[in-house]
């Protein structure tokens, strides 16, 4: 027997009566079947009303137990009664449990049908939305406070908030005035509350009317209403804490479940009983979430609930006994609750919590609060932790924070409390499966909750003076990362300095230096960290806040044991040799910085403003000098650790291992930044920290050595360690971060650089960066091996590297200026500057990259910033050249010579790529500038530095900095370097140029006054270090501090030899020897001279301070600074320069005369003669050269001629251009032929849909602007569907099945005579292939019979253009042209020669075969290829056919001649749209597409398809010649296609190569003529079916005069008096009735109109005689244009895109039509009219339904192009319209919303994925068929949630770019930024001109992907954007 165990209930006796025993039907709440009647409803209200105006308890317990007295006796029994009902409504626990532990746990707080009861009880008959609604009308809050969760839109006003965390709601938003602030739309990543009406958070001016600070309070609810909501929510608070405290028995249940049976383990245990007692309380969740949307007329009672102690502990038992009770309920058991019964499971929970084994370490808990729980809330908060956080419970706790008395309950008790959380999770991380993302949920709820705190000033104070938050959140961060914790493997004892290998390292040498394990701490590998970091930097930035903790050194005890755990993390040993590392580690290198940045620098920078503002404010140094004591006591700690003093040097580290992660010395760094701000006060401070030069000895060093890993790392020493390394030095460099890493070691570095011995500071410079290896490598060798060098350089390619990076560094410490002075607006621009001198960026990107001081950046309003940007920089429009380009800012070009600095560029570059391109926009800059020619290299234009003015406003504590270049170590390095470089084949590298700059700074150093003076304590003296690496006698044993004039002796050390065989002088003229000669190679010795001694003038200098030019100008610079700087080397200079230049034949005498500007101006004036004289010569010899060439060719052609008997005459007259035979080059086979039929070539195509002629909309379609489809209701409710009913294919299918169904009209064929179906059309790319090799290169793609896919493309072997098939080219076989011998536009005469001529060439349009001929063959084969060409369009064309018309309709069941045609007419088509709507039209002459498709057509004509082209020329033809036709049951002409039936006509003609030229110029023609009286029948058709009475119609007939005047008018005229007695005959049949209508959606988009006078039915059939004809005209030039090949000229389009029938007219015929002749005429063939009318109405009488003037009179004949809707001005109107809006499929919340730009469509992209299949049974998607129904297979759409513009062709789809910019003309993908938007025209032109065109498949600079791959890059399209 199953035995269970469950909470027991009191039953009458106070026996345990286990409710699990009992049946489900004796449940109290399976008992009530039924509702209870409206009558009982208001019993219970009257009930309700008279307790609480006695004021009872709405808790059963007390109203029945201590307060029973308060209740009269008379109404006992109703009290009864009313707390009989409602425990029956909440029923009991259902809770059961296996002792055997066979089965898991069930749970179900409250039975499924208690909501429906309780919303019975509280809103009676009346539907409980509406209550709610009633009551939320009169919610007055006095903040909003509503809640969101994740990928919510909110919004943030930079200009009304207090702090970055401030967010409101839409409604908040929209409803405050905030026009013209700084705000930004976001999507809410974790969730969030809106903060309109939190004075704490933003100003008051920003809230809307609803929460003001004068807004309306109101309650409204009645007595009744009050108590019973209160004893409603009582029950449920209850009855959701009885469900928690089940937590322990369910975890003890499901442990001894999962042990007995291991293969339920599919989750932790945590997760698994969280996730059953969250399924089972789900429902009360979502009870309280309905009722609490009434607003604060419930939640208020619901706070009351929550707070009210003496309920709590009436709850917890009391109140009354069992015996009590007994007397008061009449045996009735009594419900589960708090009491007794529980209280175990409270203790157990309570316990699980609190020996968590994260407590463990924490060694002092005093700081840990008890968990005491006095209220129902205090008890939520505990098991909102024991559970997880469920989502639920956080969203109602949450909405009730709008009341002060309850936030500050909660947040004291949530904070208190905080500790367990973190304690919690780790747990939950413990047990949580490989790839769960559970963790990181957890922690995005918990700062959903924490967020609303931390982000208010004064509520976090508060939280500081009662419960420490602080101390809390410290806790509980030391927690965190003292998670699987380890000993760092850091130690620079002797034994283990050169360990190569962490495994080398013994424990016995581990010093217990604990440091963070990002790699193995489930915190940071699960991103569960989120909530105790960002709460921790939320805390910090109150100053309010800072000043607390800085005034208990206990905090800051606990803050820096933090940060120390940081220290030394990540450490990673370089690999010299053997295998490279197999594990790479990009994402720990990466997860190491950003827990870093998250963890220690946000609060670094905080505390350091915040302690900068106290100490001026207090203008006291305490905090201060306590701060910088206990990181120095911290670092020094570590230093022991490390064991340095043991260490066998003291100038570098371990060269095998790396820890990029030294968050104490950056600390200290920015503290030292923030103090020397404040140096009148901090001054002793600073002074102490500089004089313990011990300690900056040591500290210096870690610094140091992250710069030499990063030369090491560019050189290549660290390439086996994998991709990780890269990533650690990209993030150590990034600029962005600059002042959290980087930056903050450089000021370190400069700092103890100006504090300790600087020839100590260089010494470690040069061995960290090995530079003493460098300079030792042997000469001649590559490599050496580990065997030959105790060195660590073992590759001579590593040495530039190492050099630069040593160089580099010294130009930061001297050069940087942004570390080294205070924030201003000065600074800003030069960060600016730096970043545009790389590249051009928008201006986003310029806001983003500039680097800030962690949270609280120094003040970059958006005034501030903008006006920096404008005086840097110029605004570039975007969209420049049509390209979608954002709007950016260009730097200034007078900048690059003014402000640019070349070092502080390079120091804010993301990396060497980056630099390259600043080091070559400069080099363009100065090539322009200063005229440099291609063969000289400029260098980088390093600017001269006035130190006493540059240096004026730098921090007095680091202009001793520049005293580093009077070093005599500094000297021995670059003159090493020098004499180093002239041993390289390249002078000009950016070594050599780094050194020479620092020689020419070093001499500025000389020349300055108050610099050299601010250097003096830090001047070189001989005894203090002796020990540099470069050492030299002559050098280091002079005093530079104790001479007399440390000026002369510091110029002496150029003059000293540093064991380079030279001295520095001489290196330095030597290279300027070599650097001049090789500029003026050609140049005579004198004017050398004189040219080097007019450039060796110290008069030039104040033109020097930024050259354009190569070596020779920044050396001379230097030579004329060592000039100026000492007159011991100017003399040196002089003697050199005489000695190596001067001629001896020049006297000196002679010299000293020449000096001065006639000199310099005669020197440069010689040289430039020489110059010119020489290329003279050079000009002369080659002009000689080619005349000999010349007269010796011509002599050669003589002598031919001449042995040829070739006369000049005969020799002009010879045709020298090629033969007209063409030769195509197979680019597959790679063979050059001719194209026959035994040799077809093809043209390689592209067959597509192209819906935008064919989805054509009726002309008088109104909806052009997507706003006007925009729902009227509110969010969340379908969108309604906006397709359009009715477009010009979906019309012609329907009027194709009319004509098939109903108008007798049964043959296939006669439905297919109609029109061509069009909607495809074939582009080329004008190559050409064999048809064989192009089958072969398809049959190695897919192997097999495999049919295509309608979407299958190949590229273009020669371009790359996208190709689906391949077209045979025109055929012809030779047969001779044959003259007309009659004149071909006389009908009337010629009408039997016409059709026998007509008729010969269609019956035989290719040459007669013998069956086993070889033509016959090759026939075959032809037919073969044409057919393989047209089985893909044919398929792409079947898959438009609309879900309203079957594909088994004629529609999607034709090919052959009809198929072919149709392609021409689409193709033609489209080219009158271009035309039409002013686009580029091809080059005709290069070749039509056209003409090869009509050969295919003509030459394969089969005899049913010749027998239907010749009946309808004869008919036509036979009826203009005015002879009697028979009427047949064939479709009649008034209902074709015009166009079609022009093309069917006109096919043979134009192709077939029998007919001469003018003869298929005058068919074309004739077949136009013939064809219009059709048009002008139907104009007039179309004006009596309008009539509105029979009588109107037959004045029409007989008084209309259309006149003489125009064309169309004679035409309509002629045509009238032809068919008038037809149409007499015909009335009855062509009237129809009013309401009488076929397809009634064409008429209201037709705007079908009747007419009640002549003059209007008149109007009429002008118009549409106007409109028909002009169709057919434009049809006709584009046909005939492309296939004769001919290129249209300007005015030639002009005409085209207009409706002047009379022009179009004129262009038609050429000069036929000018001479007016008589010939062309229209009405001369008007007589066919009668024909054309008797024809329908013979038709109408064979209709079945007699509706065939219907059809025909409700055809639309005014089509416009279908296109982009036109979107409104301001992205967020359409944002806010259509966001929130369901899908039209699926009627859900799409995720993401896609928004169809031509109809309005609003749908899903991922959810709405309903498959179909296709005609071809090909699987489809929604979206798909959407593409398919409205765009004809391409449809625009928006992406609603990143403002994408996506192009869907198919299953492909490309991100065409966004239509809308924001104020600076940059895009907003994905909504990022959340700025507001504004659509740009230009790009909305763009998009349109591409709708039309339709060649996005063309361009290489789009990728085309899958619509599965779609929504994935419509997440990351903003990412490099």
């Amino acid at each position: 027997m199953d035995r269970r165990r469950s909470f027991s209930n009191v039953g009458a006796d106070g026996g345990d009566v286990p409710y699990s025993d009992h049946d489900e039907d004796e449940l109290p709440c399976k008992r009530l079947k039924l509702q209870i009647l409206p009558t009982e409803v208001d019993d219970f209200f009257n009930i309700a009303s008279r307790l609480y105006q006695c004021g009872c308890s709405s808790f059963e317990g007390t109203a029945l137990g201590e307060e029973l007295d308060k209740i009269p006796e008379e109404w006992r029994a109703d009290a009864n009664r009313l707390f009989d009902h409602v425990n029956t409504i909440m029923g009991e626990v259902r809770f059961s449990i296996s002792a055997t532990y066979d089965t898991a746990p069930e749970f179900a707080a409250i039975d499924e049908e208690v909501p429906r009861h309780v919303m019975q009880l509280l809103a009676k008959d009346v539907p409980f939305d509406s209550w709610v609604q009633h009551l939320h009308q009169f919610h007055s809050a006095p903040r909003c406070n509503v809640v969101w969760r994740q990928n919510t839109v909110a919004y943030r006003c930079q200009t009304c908030g207090l702090n970055s965390c401030m967010s409101l709601c839409a409604e908040c938003f929209e409803a405050g005035n905030h026009e013209g602030h700084d705000y930004s739309r976001f999507f809410s990543t974790v969730g969030g509350c809106c903060d309109c009406g939190n004075p704490d958070v933003m100003d008051p001016k920003g809230f809307c009317q609803k929460h003001c600070e004068d807004a309306p309070r109101s309650n409204i609810l009645k007595d009744h209403q009050k108590f019973l909501i209160r004893m409603v929510l009582t029950r449920l608070i209850i009855r959701l804490l009885v469900g928690m405290r089940r937590w322990s028995l369910i975890y003890d249940h499901l442990k001894g479940y999962r042990n007995l049976s291991p293969e339920n383990r599919t989750s932790g245990l945590l997760f698994s009983t969280n996730e059953i007692i969250h399924k089972g309380i789900q429902p009360i969740f979502s009870l309280l979430a309905r009722l609490c949307e009434a607003g604060s007329n419930v939640t208020d009672i619901l706070i009351d609930v929550l707070l009210d102690k003496q309920l709590y502990a009436q709850c917890q038992g009391n109140g009354i006994t069992g015996a009590d009770l007994e007397k008061n309920r009449r045996g009735q058991r009594m419900p589960e609750s708090l009491d007794w019964r529980t209280q175990e499971s409270l203790v157990q929970d309570t316990q699980s919590l609190e020996q968590l084994q994260a407590f463990k370490h924490i060694v002092d808990k005093s700081g840990i609060h008890p968990i005491q729980n006095d209220t129902l809330l205090d008890e939520l908060l505990m098991y909102q932790i024991r559970i997880g956080y469920p989502q639920e419970l956080i969203d109602t706790l949450l909405n009730l924070l709008y009341d002060t008395t309850y936030k500050q309950a909660f947040a004291s008790k949530f904070f208190a409390y905080y500790p367990y959380t973190t304690a919690m999770v780790a747990e939950l991380l413990n047990e949580l499966p490989l790839g769960s993302r559970e963790g990181s949920r957890v922690a995005e709820r918990i700062v959903h909750i924490s967020v609303q705190i931390c982000s208010g000033a004064k509520i976090c104070l508060w939280l500081q003076n009662r419960i420490d938050i602080v101390g809390c959140a410290l806790d509980s961060i030391l927690m965190m990362s003292l998670w699987k914790a380890r000993p760092t493997l850091l130690n620079h004892e002797a034994v283990r300095f050169y360990s190569r290998y962490a495994e080398e390292l013994s424990s016995a040498y581990e010093r217990g230096w604990l440091t963070v394990s990002i790699d193995a701490n489930p915190f940071f590998e699960r991103n569960a960290d989120l909530f105790v970091l960002t709460d921790l930097q939320n805390l910090f930035v109150h100053q309010a806040i800072a000043e607390h903790f800085f005034a208990s050194e206990k905090l800051v005890n606990k803050y820096l044991r933090h940060v120390c755990l940081f220290q030394g993390s990540c450490v990673e040993w370089r690999i010299p040799s053997g295998e490279h590392r197999i594990n790479d580690w990009v994402a720990i290198a990466q997860r190491c910085y950003n827990v870093e940045f998250e963890a220690c620098s946000l609060p670094m920078h905080s505390l350091a403003q915040h302690l900068a503002s106290i100490t001026q404010n207090r203008r006291d140094t305490n905090y201060v000098q306590m701060y910088t004591t206990q990181i120095k006591e911290c670092l020094q700690n570590w230093f022991n650790a490390l064991m340095m003093d043991d260490s066998p040097v003291d100038t570098f580290l371990p060269p095998y291992c790396i820890t990029f992660h030294i968050p104490l010395h950056r600390h200290l760094a920015v503290l030292l930044y923030y103090t020397q701000t404040q140096f009148e006060v901090t001054r002793d401070v600073i002074s102490n920290l500089a004089a313990d030069e011990g300690f900056l000895k040591k500290a210096m060093l870690h610094p140091l050595r992250l710069f030499a890993v990063r030369a090491e790392f560019y050189a290549g020493m660290w390439t086996r360690n994998g991709q990780g390394m890269r990533m650690s030095v990209a993030n150590y460099s990034k600029p962005t971060i600059a002042f959290s890493f980087l930056a903050a070691d450089l000021v370190l570095l400069r700092f103890s650089a100006c504090n300790v011995n600087q020839e100590f500071f260089l010494s470690s410079l040069f061995n960290s960066f090995h530079i003493p290896d460098c300079f030792a490598f042997p000469s001649g060798v590559d490599e050496l091996s580990e065997d030959d060098t105790h060195g660590l350089v073992l590759r001579k390619v590593w040495i530039p590297h190492l050099l630069d990076g040593a160089l580099r560094l010294l130009l930061d410490l001297i050069v940087g200026r942004r570390d080294m002075e205070p924030d201003s607006n000065e600074l800003l621009q030069e960060e600016i500057i730096a970043l545009l001198a790389r590249q051009d960026l928008p201006y986003s990107h310029i806001r983003v990259v500039i680097p800030n001081r962690g949270n609280a950046p120094y003040e970059q309003n958006s005034t501030e910033f903008d006006a920096a940007i404008d005086s840097v920089a110029n605004f570039v429009e975007p969209d420049r050249d049509n390209s979608l380009q954002h709007g950016r800012f260009e730097l200034k070009r007078q900048l690059y010579d003014t402000h640019v600095c070349p070092v502080f560029c390079r120091l804010r570059s993301f990396g060497a790529v980056d630099f390259n391109e600043f080091s070559t926009r400069l080099e363009e800059h100065d090539r322009k500038i200063g005229k440099i020619p291609s063969h000289v290299t400029p260098w980088l234009g390093y600017r001269l530095i006035d130190f006493d003015k540059d240096y004026a406003n730098r921090f007095e504590t680091v202009k001793p900095v520049a005293a580093l270049l009077t070093q005599p170590s500094f000297f021995a390095f670059v003159a090493r370097v020098l004499n180093w470089t002239n041993g390289l084949e390249t002078p000009a590298s950016l070594i050599l140029q780094q050194a020479i700059y620092l020689l020419s700074l070093s001499c500025q150093v000389l020349r300055s006054e108050k610099t050299f003076e601010a250097c003096r304590d830090r001047l070189f003296r001989h005894n203090d270090y002796q020990e540099s690496p470069f050492h030299c006698d002559a050098a280091f044993s002079k005093s530079v501090a104790d001479a007399e004039d440390p000026r002369a002796v510091i110029a002496g050390f150029f003059c000293i030899d540093y064991g380079c065989g030279k001295t520095l002088i001489n290196l330095i003229l030597d290279l300027f020897n070599s650097a001049v000669r090789k500029k003026h190679p050609d140049v005579s010795e004198e004017a050398l001279y004189n040219i080097i001694r007019v450039l060796l003038n110290p008069e030039r200098l104040q033109s020097s301070v930024r050259l354009h030019g190569g070596c020779t100008l920044y050396v001379v610079r230097l030579l004329n600074l060592m000039t100026e700087a000492s007159p011991m080397l100017s003399a040196h200079i002089k003697d050199y320069i005489d000695d190596k230049f001067r001629p001896k034949k020049i006297a000196s005498e002679s010299a000293s005369t020449s000096d001065g500007p006639a000199a310099s101006a005669s020197a440069i004036n010689s040289a430039a003669s020489a110059a010119a004289k020489k290329k003279a010569a050079n000009a002369a010899k080659r002009d000689a050269f080619l005349a000999k060439l010349h007269a010796k060719n011509a002599s050669r052609m003589k002598t031919h001629m001449a042995n040829e008997g070739i006369t000049q005459e005969e020799m002009d007259q010879i045709e020298t251009k090629s033969s007209s035979a063409t030769l195509y080059e197979c680019p597959i086979c790679g063979e050059m032929s001719d194209h026959s039929i035994a040799n077809v070539i093809g043209v390689f195509v592209h067959t597509r849909p192209n819906g935008v002629v064919a989805n054509s909309v009726p002309a008088t379609s109104h909806v052009t602007d997507l706003m006007e489809l925009a729902p009227n209701f509110p969010p969340n409710r379908r969108m309604r569907r906006h397709t359009p009913t009715l477009n010009r294919r979906i019309y012609g299918e329907q009027r194709d099945a009319l004509l098939s169904n109903d108008m007798r009209i049964q043959s296939e064929s006669a439905i297919r005579e109609v029109r061509f179906r069009t909607g495809v059309e074939v582009r080329t790319c004008r190559h050409f292939a064999h048809i064989s090799c192009f089958k072969s290169y398809l049959d190695s793609i897919i192997a097999g019979n495999a049919i295509f896919k309608v979407d299958f493309t190949v590229s273009c072997p020669m371009c790359r253009s996208p190709v689906n098939a391949i077209l045979p080219l025109r055929m012809e076989f030779g047969r001779d042209m044959i003259r007309a011998n009659f004149f071909i536009n006389d009908v009337e005469r010629n009408c039997k020669a016409l059709i026998d001529f007509y008729k010969e060439r269609l019956y035989d349009p290719r040459p007669i075969a013998d069956h086993d001929s070889p033509l016959r063959a090759q026939i075959t084969t032809y037919r073969e290829a044409v057919e393989a060409f047209e089985d893909l369009p044919y398929r792409q064309l079947i898959n438009t056919i609309s879900d309203s018309i079957s594909w088994h309709h004629p529609e999607g069941r034709f090919k052959g001649f009809d198929a072919r045609m149709s392609f021409v007419q689409c193709n033609v088509d489209r080219l009158v749209m271009a035309a039409t709507v002013d686009l580029p039209l091809p080059k005709f002459s290069k070749g039509s597409v056209i003409e090869h498709i009509m050969s295919g057509a003509i030459t394969l004509l089969l005899q049913n398809e010749q027998k239907v082209i010749f009946k309808h020329f004869t008919e036509l033809l036979s009826a203009a010649a005015g002879r009697e036709l028979a009427i047949t049951d064939s479709p009649p002409y008034l209902c074709f296609d015009f166009q079609s039936l022009f093309l069917r006509c006109v096919a043979l003609p134009m192709i077939d190569e029998r007919f001469v030229s003018s003869d298929r110029e005058d068919f074309i023609k004739l077949v136009y003529r013939i064809i219009t009286p059709i048009l002008f029948t139907r104009a007039i058709f179309n004006a009596i079916s309008r009539a509105d009475v029979p009588e109107l119609i037959t004045e029409f007939l007989h008084e209309t005069d259309f006149g003489p005047d125009t064309i169309i008018a004679r035409g309509l005229q002629a045509t009238l008096e032809a068919s008038r007695a037809a149409f007499e005959a015909a009335k009855d049949t062509f009237f129809i009735a009013s309401g009488h209508y076929i397809l009634e959606d064409a008429h209201r988009r037709g705007s079908y109109v009747r007419y009640e006078t002549v003059a209007e039915m008149r109007a009429l059939a002008i118009k549409d005689a106007n409109l028909l004809l002009c169709n057919l005209t434009k049809f006709a030039i584009m046909l005939k244009t492309e296939v004769f090949k001919k290129d249209m000229l300007p005015e030639e389009v002009a005409v085209v895109r207009g409706n002047d029938y009379a022009a179009l007219y004129s262009l038609f015929f050429g000069e036929e039509a000018t001479a007016s002749s008589e010939a062309i005429n229209l009405h001369s063939v008007a007589r066919s009219g009668g024909f054309f009318v008797r024809q329908l109405a013979v038709a109408s009488e064979l209709s079945s339904t007699k509706k065939l003037p219907m059809v025909i009179a409700s055809d639309i004949i005014d089509w416009k192009y279908r296109s982009v809707l036109n979107l409104p001005p301001l992205y967020d109107k359409l944002f806010s319209t259509f966001f929130g809006q369901r899908c039209e499929s699926c009627y859900t919340n799409p995720r993401h919303q896609m928004l169809c730009l031509l109809c309005g469509s609003l749908m899903c992209l991922t959810k709405c994925n309903h498959n179909r299949q296709t005609a071809n049974g090909e699987v489809e998607t929604y979206i798909e068929r959407h593409t398919v129904n409205c765009g004809g297979g391409c449809c625009v759409y928006l992406s609603l949630n990143s403002t994408m513009v996506v192009i869907n062709y198919y299953r492909l789809a490309v991100l065409w770019g966004t239509v809308y910019l924001d104020a600076h003309g940059e895009e907003d993908r994905n909504l990022c930024r959340g700025k507001p938007l504004f659509l740009s025209q230009n790009r909305m032109n763009q998009l349109r001109h591409g709708w039309y065109i339709q060649d996005l498949d063309r361009r290489a600079n789009l990728r085309w992907i899958s619509l599965e791959q779609l929504s994935n890059a419509l997440k990351q399209c903003h990412h490099g954007h």
